[in-house]
């Protein structure tokens, strides 16, 4: 399996694990140093590992789809700019975004593990 197909099964594997509420699995995708960097219309925000943990837990994700629509290998790093849309309620408050994702992943004995993602909107076509 090269490189591609590797990133492809871990975007897809974290999509399955997020969706099922399955934190074992995250916490073995996402590096301990990941941070989940955001631009929304209120500014941008970072947030560190556990953080977005907590977010995770207050989501009541209804749909979550995620396409990798470009990758750059590296030695050891992936860079892989992903285009996703998901529906779902936080805090009460209804979300349907379609978002472009830029993940930095690592090769680590453990796997790959994702150690930044960059997330911003963008609007629906149609």
């Amino acid at each position: 399996m090269g490189v591609r197909e590797e990133i492809d099964e871990a975007e897809q594997a974290w999509r399955r694990a997020v969706l099922a509420r399955d934190e074992p699995a995250l916490q073995n995708l996402l590096h301990e140093d990941f941070q989940l960097v955001g631009i929304r219309s209120t500014g941008v925000s970072a947030f560190p590992r556990q953080i977005w943990f907590d977010a995770l837990r207050r989501m009541n994700i209804r749909a979550l789809e995620v396409e990798v629509t470009g990758l750059t290998p590296l030695d050891g790093i992936a860079i892989a700019t992903v285009e996703g849309t998901w529906t779902l309620e936080m805090d009460g408050r209804p979300i349907d975004e379609r978002f472009l994702l830029t993940d930095v992943w690592l090769r680590t004995p453990a796997g790959w593990q994702v150690v930044r993602r960059h997330s911003s909107p963008y609007p629906k076509t149609g």
